[in-house]
């Protein structure tokens, strides 16, 4: 009898290793292929226009970069290290190694800018196998090399962001604004829950141990643990980014550095129906001119940044309809799970019947945005990432492109995309090609200040010190989009959206 219950134990171990061996197989096969990532080498990117929009404009200029930083911007010199083959508008090498990426880049004619920040942007779960790779590509293709990621769905922010910077695959560097923090009970399952002031001071210190660079404020909290968050963040140096909680006044909250969504603007018609979530689209669409007014000086007054992110707000149309609002080309590279979870936890936007709310709704958040813009509030360009059809990287194009149609010149677009954005944290250490600050840039071919369209004609992208070329970039990611897409991943993946979109309350 012992041996035989000896063989059935050694057995059943044996077939609980063979399926860990084979889960670990089936893991690895999932993962996208593993990508060259340059180092923070030495090279001069020579006779460039330099422009950092809404300050200073240079042209003839070479950068220098050392080991991941901005060493000189000065006047362009003739001199070239020998030996290293220089082409107009090319880059050469593959920089995959140690050497290649150290020498002199001649792009003539090209304009070089500050990478472009995402002020609001979310990273993949884990159990999104290899996306945080994806949108990490995406970003950089699109020329954006810092997001600041406002709470991922399962606290991944912070693996992501030292997975990049340790060069471990390609991608922006990523500034954490840790967990959401949120009342009892939370608006998101995910959320964490903040019952008292002593609760709030043990958050801000354990963000501050994560290396967090702000804090995330969401609907439920108590005003006590706001104002004890309010305190306790002004200490540590860090920024509080906000939902408006439902517990304070936007009018009276200069604590609140950054709101978002303009949520705290409209006020509720029926304060017991919005309950968890923020506002409903019928209270925007009547938002009137005088409460706008109101928002705006109340902005004035205590210094308040407004991150809108109407692109994810309208690419939510193509839930209910995509024949009318086609999504962005660049959602087709995504796995197709994102659509299918997208449509299971994001009903159709209130099309159909109520379209003409949610229109309402888009119109006068639009109006909202226009006013804070004329009376010169800080705006900041963010898209809200991983939300239905906002696509990585190339959806905050978008949104400067939206916040031109709203008055602003290409020029001042631009700076709600880089040198307004690079002040949000305490030292002012982002969005700006100056000497000592990090090597953060994009090349094009054209001046995207002159006509947003030059945004298209990316030629380089330096994040963090690493020097892409955008035909490598583009090169990746179809070898990406050929993995997401082939029969392996997609019967895998489809197997696991289920768990996916049951077990995960996404942020926004």
């Amino acid at each position: 009898m012992r041996r035989l219950v000896a063989l059935v134990v050694l057995g059943f171990a044996g077939l609980v290793v063979s399926a860990l061996a084979a889960s670990a197989v089936l893991l690895a096969l999932l993962e996208p292929p593993r990508l060259p990532v340059p180092d923070r080498g030495e090279f001069t990117l020579r006779d460039l226009t330099v422009v950092n929009p809404g300050g200073s404009r240079a042209g003839h200029v070479d950068v220098h970069v050392v080991d991941g930083r901005i060493a000189a911007v000065s006047p362009a010199s003739d001199r070239a290290n020998p030996g290293v083959r220089r082409e107009a508008g090319r880059v050469p090498g593959s920089f995959s190694g140690s050497d290649r990426d150290r020498g002199d880049i001649r792009c003539e004619g090209c304009v070089a800018l500050p990478g472009l920040l995402d002020m609001h942007a979310h990273m993949p779960p884990r159990v999104a196998i290899g996306n945080d790779r994806l949108f990490a590509l995406l970003f950089l293709a699109n020329g954006v090399t810092t997001i600041r990621e406002i709470g991922s769905p399962d606290g991944s922010a912070y693996a992501i962001r030292d997975a990049i910077e340790a060069g471990e695959y390609p991608g922006p560097r990523v500034i954490s604004c840790g967990s959401v923090l949120d009342g009892d009970p939370p608006a998101r399952a995910n959320n964490l829950v903040l019952r008292t002031p002593d609760d709030a001071r043990a958050a801000v210190a354990e963000a501050v141990r994560n290396g967090a660079r702000c804090l995330k404020l969401y609907n439920l909290l108590s005003r006590e643990v706001v104002l004890a968050l309010a305190d306790a963040a002004q200490e540590a140096g860090l920024r509080l980014t906000a939902h408006v909680p439902h517990s304070v006044s936007l009018l009276d909250a200069p604590y609140l550095a950054d709101v978002q969504h303009l949520t705290g603007v409209p006020v509720p018609a029926d304060p017991a129906r919005v309950g968890r979530s923020d506002y409903l689209n019928s209270d925007f669409a009547a938002l009137t001119d005088s409460r706008i007014e109101q928002v705006v000086e109340a902005a004035k007054r205590q210094g308040t940044i407004h991150t809108p992110a109407l692109v994810n707000e309208e690419v939510r149309r193509t839930l209910g309809d995509p024949e009318r609002f086609p999504p962005d080309p660049q959602i087709a590279i995504l796995p197709e799970f994102w659509k299918v979870i997208w449509h299971t936890l994001w009903k159709a936007p209130n099309l159909g019947e109520n379209e003409a709310i949610y229109e309402g709704f888009l119109a006068r958040d639009r109006a909202a945005v226009a006013a804070l813009l004329r009376a010169g509030v800080s705006v900041y360009a963010g898209t809200d990432t991983l939300m239905p059809y906002v696509a990585p990287g190339a959806a905050l194009k978008e949104e400067i492109r939206n916040l031109a149609e709203l008055g602003l010149s290409p020029e001042q677009a631009l700076a709600t995309a880089t040198t307004s954005p690079g002040r949000f944290w305490t030292d002012a250490s982002f969005g700006r090609i100056e000497p000592g600050l990090p090597a953060d840039l994009a090349v094009y071919r054209a001046d995207p200040t002159r006509s947003l369209d030059a945004l298209e004609s990316l030629e380089i992208v330096v994040a963090d010190g690493r020097l892409y070329r955008k035909s490598d970039l583009d090169a990746w990611l179809e070898r990406y989009r050929r993995h997401f897409h082939g029969g392996l991943y997609e019967r895998a993946m489809a197997i696991a959206t289920a768990a996916l979109a049951g077990g995960y309350a996404f942020v926004d």
